[in-house]
């Protein structure tokens, strides 16, 4: 889609293509009334985990509490209900939706999500905290590949140029990701005696890659160059240090219904 479309109108295009038995998970950007809504009231119920926004009554109510999870009705604002009859919804203040939140503790913040999925269909409280943090995988290799690789720096303005480029860009993640595993298992074995766990630096290994790439396909010696590439990938490596977390630096500031 065009640039300007954004990110939340593409969700809200797309909730109804996606497959049967999916669950989707989001960050606090994505948390309204409205995206909950669309999620619920699909043909198929999507299941859907969403990160609460800490500015939210009902999310700041909720850590007031002190409760691991509770059980609340979400009334619909007057921006939420003008979004939703866009939609093709008609809602007023009485159409109140059902949802859990959950209460995940980290190391210095408390985290509400916001979900569908049900404690008496067997969705834990307890598992919660894991299963969002599969999310942050997505979200590392899509900062790896527009701000590493860089993805958004096109070399042409033709629909052709464009699909290259993007292609061009995922095939060299998707290689550097294989190319690495070798050498993620040699610094494995050699970590022992480190105070952390380590791992390639992705960034100076992108950068070994990109020189190298072009003899990997042209090259009569293929091996020596991957041996030359896993010796720099085992020597910039960086430490592991778990459940480290920051506080949220907003650079701006954008209101959703």
């Amino acid at each position: 889609m065009p640039y300007r479309y954004g990110e939340i109108q593409l969700v809200y295009d797309g909730i109804g293509q996606l497959e049967k038995d999916t669950l989707v998970i989001y960050d606090r950007n994505f948390c309204s009334y409205k995206m909950f809504a669309l999620h619920i009231w699909a043909e198929q119920e999507v299941k859907f985990i969403i990160r609460g926004k800490e500015n939210q009554t009902v999310i700041k109510d909720f850590i007031a509490t002190g409760d691991p999870s509770a059980i609340v009705y979400l009334a619909p604002s007057l921006d939420a209900m003008k979004a939703l009859r866009e939609s093709g919804f008609i809602v007023t203040r009485d159409t109140l939706l059902k949802v859990p939140l959950v209460r995940v503790e980290l190391q210095k913040t408390i985290e509400v999500l916001v979900t569908n999925l049900w404690g008496e269909d067997g969705h834990c409280s307890d598992g919660f905290k894991t299963l969002y943090f599969l999310r942050w995988g997505v979200e590392t290799n899509i900062s790896i590949q527009k701000n590493i690789l860089p993805l958004e720096a096109f070399s042409g303005l033709t629909v052709e140029s464009v699909e290259q480029d993007f292609y061009a860009t995922v095939f060299t993640a998707n290689l550097h990701s294989i190319l690495i595993k070798d050498a993620q298992a040699s610094v494995d074995m050699n970590a022992e005696k480190s105070k952390y766990p380590m791992k390639v630096n992705k960034n100076k290994s992108f950068g070994k890659l990109k020189v190298n790439i072009l003899s990997l396909f042209i090259s009569s010696d293929v091996d020596s160059i991957l041996e030359i590439l896993h010796h720099h990938f085992i020597k910039d490596t960086l430490p592991i240090r778990k459940h480290r977390s920051y506080e949220r630096v907003r650079k701006n500031k954008h209101g959703h219904s």
